[in-house]
């Protein structure tokens, strides 16, 4: 049977990893909501400024039309720019990864408290790995913002 500081310190692990999973989950969602939303956005501002510019149409609309196919090719531009700077794509993954790894974490803490009784060094081995992993996670977070590209 695990003493009272060990079961203490397993609970604790068992909620900060399920507090990371929940909050990292929620991020991978969004990001990969945004990613897709954008790539979907540019393929048709594309296309129908592919579009607009092949139409066959008289001198009154064809002006008209360029200027419009014009329009639709600067929002492009500022839509990948956007997407450039935020990196939604590179994120999704990232927090993937990351949930990945909080996930086998916690697996790991199952299969340690399954078994016979924890030791404090196998207890501070795990909440190092989660450290590990916040901060890595965190590390390639900040190297997006420094230089998106």
């Amino acid at each position: 049977m695990q003493n009272q500081a060990n079961q203490d310190r397993i609970e604790y692990l068992y909620n900060s990893i399920d507090s990371q999973i929940s909050s990292f989950r929620m991020r991978r969602q969004e990001n990969k909501r945004k990613a897709t939303h954008i790539k979907i956005f540019v393929i048709l501002l594309g296309a129908m400024t592919t579009i607009a510019l092949g139409l066959q149409v008289d001198s009154i609309y064809g002006d008209l039309i360029k200027n419009i196919a014009l329009i639709f090719s600067s929002i492009i531009t500022a839509i990948n720019t956007i997407e450039l700077f935020f990196n939604y794509r590179a994120l999704w993954i990232r927090y993937t990864q990351t949930t990945v790894q909080l996930y086998a974490l916690k697996a790991e803490l199952d299969f340690l408290s399954k078994s016979s009784e924890i030791t404090e060094e196998q207890l501070i081995k795990i909440f190092n790995k989660l450290q590990s992993i916040l901060a890595e996670t965190n590390l390639e977070w900040t190297s997006f913002r420094k230089d998106p590209a």
